[in-house]
């Protein structure tokens, strides 16, 4: 049976460093079924999938292997069988699957994420680069979502929404609790059947209470919950000022602000509100690196443009973020001496991948970017660096 995993940075890393010797089928599949191309008998991914078994099994069989052949043989019809059967549910937008034929390797990832095109590649080490842009932008993320006088929370990874225990805030319980366990109904709304200028007092200072209250229980959280970034999405006219009473720290962390009123919303259409803005903050986040990396290195700084300067940065250890194109190809004359040795010999098709797997490895961020005019400027491939 498949180990079948979640698409994370820590995933990412495991796939990296993996060598389990012989060959490794990778099979980055769009399996999305809102895909015109997707609605026929056989859908493309999967014609896809056979085009791409069927060539590496024509590369193979110009060796002289016959045992790697045969081996080969059995996985491609084990996959071919395998991956159709699925239910739609576990073949979700995209799909990724990293099979040996011994079974020493075998991770199927399930992406609520498109990936950005079918691929199918034969090589001895897991092929992750399709990943990079799923993973990077997909990165966890806290949902904060604000009424008048509740607070919800959810998880977002790699376009899949979840709800951690104790989701729900509200200002009466003082207290976080699981959804439904208090009586929504019966709660009393800020601003309802308002009479005079004392009850609208009391409204304001209720407000006011339950503002600064939720802002340090929801800081106070973010720890536990393994939230770097977040969402806020804040009900309009009745929650005013929640972003600003969270404390600096978790202020900081906020990459998206909506003056829109989503709570109780269900999870599909929660997804609707919440993935084209977190998409917009990843690419605006990935545009700062690029810009950082160019500046610095025209000013001689810590930065790298191109993929000589940037290979050289890899193979020393000192890059901090790399950026590149997915359409990216490197030219065999980008490597110098210093990265062959730290490389080894790795074919020309396969120099992004050495250098995604590399990057990864030293703990650098990777974020890969399609079309994006500055970084076609500086040669498909950028750094920031250590030092």
């Amino acid at each position: 049976m498949p180990t079948v995993t979640t698409p994370t940075p820590e995933l990412l890393k495991d796939l990296a460093t993996a060598e389990p010797g012989g060959g490794v089928l990778s099979a980055h599949l769009r399996t999305d079924p809102r895909d015109p191309a997707n609605t026929n008998h056989q859908p493309a991914w999967h014609i896809a999938l056979r085009n791409g078994l069927r060539d590496i099994e024509a590369q193979l069989e110009g060796g002289d292997d016959r045992d790697a052949k045969l081996a080969f043989r059995g996985l491609a019809e084990k996959v071919d069988l395998e991956l159709p059967d699925l239910e739609p549910s576990e073949r979700g937008r995209s799909l990724s699957v990293f099979v040996t034929p011994d079974g020493a390797l075998d991770v199927r990832v399930t992406l609520q994420l498109p990936l950005s095109g079918d691929v199918v590649r034969w090589d001895r080490r897991p092929f992750i680069s399709p990943l990079v842009d799923v993973i990077d932008h997909g990165r966890a993320t806290g949902l904060v979502l604000v009424d008048g006088d509740e607070v919800e929370l959810h998880h977002w990874e790699a376009g899949r929404i979840t709800e951690p225990e104790r989701s729900h805030y509200a200002l009466e319980l003082g207290d976080w609790v699981t959804r439904d366990s208090h009586g929504h109904d019966n709660r009393s709304a800020p601003g309802r059947a308002s009479h005079g200028d004392q009850f609208e007092a009391r409204v304001e200072e209720h407000q006011r209470k339950f503002i600064t209250d939720a802002a340090t229980k929801v800081a106070a959280r973010l720890d536990e919950l393994g939230w770097h970034r977040l969402l806020v999405a804040v009900a309009p006219g009745v929650a005013e000022g929640f972003v600003d009473a969270l404390p600096q720290g978790t202020r900081e962390r906020v990459v998206v602000v909506l003056d829109t009123h989503i709570t109780g919303h269900e999870t599909a259409a929660l997804a609707d509100h919440v993935d084209g803005p977190l998409e917009d903050a990843w690419r605006a986040e990935v545009e700062g690196v690029i810009e950082a990396a160019r500046g610095a290195s025209a000013s001689g700084g810590a930065g790298a443009t191109g993929a000589a300067e940037v290979l050289d940065a890899l193979a020393q250890g000192r890059v901090a973020h790399l950026v590149y194109d997915p359409a990216l190809a490197i030219p065999a004359s980008s490597v110098s001496p210093t990265v062959a040795a730290v490389f080894g010999e790795v074919p020309e098709a396969l120099l992004v991948e050495r250098a995604v797997e590399h990057a990864i490895e030293t703990d650098a961020g990777v974020s890969a970017i399609a079309e994006h005019a500055g970084l076609t400027e500086a040669g498909g491939i950028v750094a920031t660096l250590r030092y």
